[in-house]
């Protein structure tokens, strides 16, 4: 199956209306105000192993743990892919550990990972079922950016393997979604055409010589309004989920099933009562198996905008490097996503805990001076 081919096609694309934007004295771009709405920080732990921990231990000769954490940023793209793997090692504990379907069942996590974990494991017959969290409101299950792609590089080819193996698994449960096909949840899923200028994605190249998605097609990117903007970019086909209303609908589905949902942190399995307990903490995670060593926190920045798509509402954009920005500060990472809240971001800092304010503002008003000149051709003042 050919994996990618080249064409003269010529793309124009308009996905966004960005035309007010307000600077406060010392030139930071103003949240809620003008075409920009919400400021988004969001910091998610990266595992230096880059797989996700998925793995069973048995605490204190009594309690199971089931650990699904460090997922790296991309949770959304291996959700199903993990989850399966960390439900299949509960399976092979079931007979050993005499577990019934009406023992109680403990998740750490109220994301995208442990509501889904919660939702899998009720319709396999468990009855008994409480997901523990600290909060529900802005954790990176809902402001993350949710393409499906995957942009990690491995060095270890049996490491890699397992990583595309769960992409493709999350990858075609995404598509039933969209087409109506997967029994316990609503779509809140775009299929979208994808355009990136470096192919560094083994997921979807994997996918693509597959045949489950088209064949990479290298085309010429331009943006309506700026004649002066065009970049050769690789388009792909994928999937987009609209975070904010997918938890929804995921945290509903765990209420109709009698799930119970239980905002608190917990800092030792041991607060536990339940001898069943599927870890899937994001950084909590590592804090309680402590493995934080193994951790490192990586802060990305972008906001919402507050103008409606255009007509171009199904295109993703992610560049790497923009045209006419090189060798400047504001040169770097720009990615465009047709949410139900439109969302432009950029910026991938390791080892940012997100907690400096004036570093936050500054990742910020590059990311919206990229926009603007790429969707208006307003080149920043360097």
């Amino acid at each position: 199956m050919k994996s990618q081919t080249t064409s003269n096609e010529v793309i124009t694309i308009k996905p966004f209306n960005l035309k007010n934007v307000f600077y406060d004295k010392d030139g930071y771009v103003l949240e809620n105000k003008g075409d920009i709405g919400e400021h988004i920080i969001c910091v998610r732990p990266t595992s230096k192993k880059l797989l996700p921990t998925i793995t069973s231990k048995i605490l204190n000769n009594k309690k199971i743990i089931i650990n699904n954490y460090g997922h790296s940023g991309i949770g959304y793209c291996i959700s199903f892919g993990s989850i399966n793997r960390s439900i299949s090692i509960f399976k092979n504990l079931i007979k050993e550990k005499n577990i019934k379907l009406d023992d109680e069942i403990t998740i750490i996590g109220l994301g995208v990972i442990g509501l889904t974990t919660a939702i899998t494991l009720t319709y396999l017959g468990f009855r008994k079922i409480v997901v523990i969290g600290e909060k529900t409101e802005n954790i990176c299950s809902i402001q993350s950016g949710a393409l499906a792609e995957l942009t990690l590089t491995f060095d270890n080819n049996k490491d890699k393997q397992i990583m595309l193996d769960m992409f493709e698994e999350t990858f075609l449960t995404y598509r039933k979604i969209y087409n109506d096909k997967a029994h316990y949840l609503n779509k809140h899923i775009k299929e979208v055409d994808f355009y990136k200028d470096i192919v560094s994605d083994p997921g979807l190249n994997n996918l693509s010589k597959k045949g489950i998605i088209p064949p990479l097609k290298k085309v010429t990117l331009k943006i309506s309004g700026n004649d002066n903007f065009s970049i050769e970019v690789f388009k792909l086909k994928s999937y987009l989920i609209d975070t904010e209303n997918y938890m929804k609908d995921l945290t509903k589905r765990c209420l109709e099933l009698n799930i119970k949902l239980v905002k608190k942190k917990i800092f030792d399995f041991n607060e536990i009562n339940s001898n069943i307990i599927f870890n899937c903490a994001g950084f909590g995670g590592f804090i309680l198996n402590n493995d934080t060593e193994n951790a490192d926190p990586v802060c990305g920045h972008g906001v919402y905008l507050t103008s409606p798509d255009t007509d171009d509402g199904n295109v993703c954009v992610v560049l790497r490097s923009i045209p006419g920005l090189e060798n400047t500060e504001y040169n770097g990472l720009f990615y465009l996503m047709p949410r139900t809240r439109r969302l432009i971001g950029g910026s991938s800092i390791k080892n940012d805990k997100g907690d400096n304010d004036k570093l936050n503002k500054e990742h910020i008003t590059k990311v919206v001076k990229r926009a603007l000149y790429i969707l208006n051709g307003i080149k920043p003042k360097f």
